[in-house]
């Protein structure tokens, strides 16, 4: 993997923001898309559609679950 990065000259690893979104291509949902918790005590969710592969969680330090 290193040898893949060394040949990105000039890149530079940096924390980047995101932000929830969503858009319909061809029938299929993409995005970033909030889901509001079930119960009063769980936390929001940040799913990665389509297929619901990843979600993010609080506090948002970039924390997953697959």
């Amino acid at each position: 993997m290193q040898s893949r990065l060394d040949e990105l000259q000039g890149a530079e690893f940096r924390r980047i923001e995101i932000a929830p979104f969503q858009t319909l291509q061809d029938g299929v949902t993409f995005g970033f898309i909030p889901q509001q918790p079930e119960e009063g005590d769980e936390d929001l969710v940040i799913e990665f559609h389509p297929g619901n592969c990843m979600a993010f969680y609080p506090p948002w330090e970039g924390d997953y679950d697959t």
